[in-house]
């Protein structure tokens, strides 16, 4: 079997074994496996839990090959703790999985398209989870696209607005939102210090900021939030810290 191993600091292409499943296991065929922006990280040495060398891949899709009940079916899934942290993960021909850790794709769906969706949705859930995010109200999120993106969408109504931080730096918008109120709920995917050191201001009375991301996930090594105490506690506010490679399957 054909797959791409890492260690910190080099890549290279080697022939393993082909993994043999276990009791509770199925032996998956891949179709697809993207190079997620935490295997990226990973492959740098950035989860202390990992060991090496190790095959990455988180998120994949594929073909059950061994004698089980999903036997030649298309599937899908993602990582926890340990898909491509302590086991080898999905970048190669083939990949061994706990057999409840894998959901059958719709029809609908191509394997490209259901293997993109495991950890950026799963994040995305958490996210949505952890700040305590309702329906009809208006979410930040604070994206990188060559500049700080400032996106407004409402949940479960889709997209919204944005804000251009180069023509507002501070983010003056968003104090109109929520009937004026400010802002609920700010997800961050940057890992950037800067930008949410200016979120925590417009944030409303009892608001949340999520951070699912660092800056070493693009190689900056700036990590520390400045906030202010007083302001945090006089308005109940939280920074909450979401990590989907800790999160274990349901």
């Amino acid at each position: 079997m054909s797959s791409a191993s890492e260690r910190p600091t080099r890549k290279f292409e080697q022939n393993y074994p082909q993994p043999t499943p276990q009791d509770g296991d199925i032996l998956v065929k891949l179709a697809c496996s993207p190079i997620q922006p935490s295997d990226f990280l990973n492959t740098r040495g950035g989860f202390p839990s990992t060991t090496f060398p190790r095959i990455s891949g988180r998120d994949f899709a594929g073909t059950v090959v061994s004698e089980s009940p999903l036997q030649g079916k298309r599937v899908h899934g993602t990582s926890g703790r340990s898909l491509s942290f302590t086991v080898d993960g999905a970048h190669a021909e083939y990949v061994v999985v706990l057999a409840d850790a894998v959901v059958e794709i719709p029809s609908a769906l191509t394997m490209k398209q259901a293997s993109v969706l495991g950890t950026p949705w799963s994040t995305a859930w958490l996210a949505l989870t952890s700040a305590r995010a309702k329906k009809g109200r208006d979410v930040v999120q604070l994206a990188m696209s060559g500049l700080i993106a400032v996106k407004v969408i409402t949940t479960g109504r889709g997209g919204k607005y944005d804000v251009d931080a180069t023509v507002h730096p501070n983010f003056e918008p968003l104090k109109d939102l929520n009937g004026g109120n400010g802002v609920d709920v700010a997800i961050d995917t940057t890992g950037d210090p800067g930008p949410i050191k200016v979120m925590i201001k417009q944030l409303a009375v009892g608001g949340r900021v999520v951070v699912i991301t660092t800056g070493s996930a693009s190689g900056s090594t700036e990590t520390a939030i400045e906030a202010d105490f007083e302001i945090l506690y006089r308005k109940q506010q939280s920074i909450i810290g979401c990590n989907s490679v800790d999160m274990n399957r349901a």
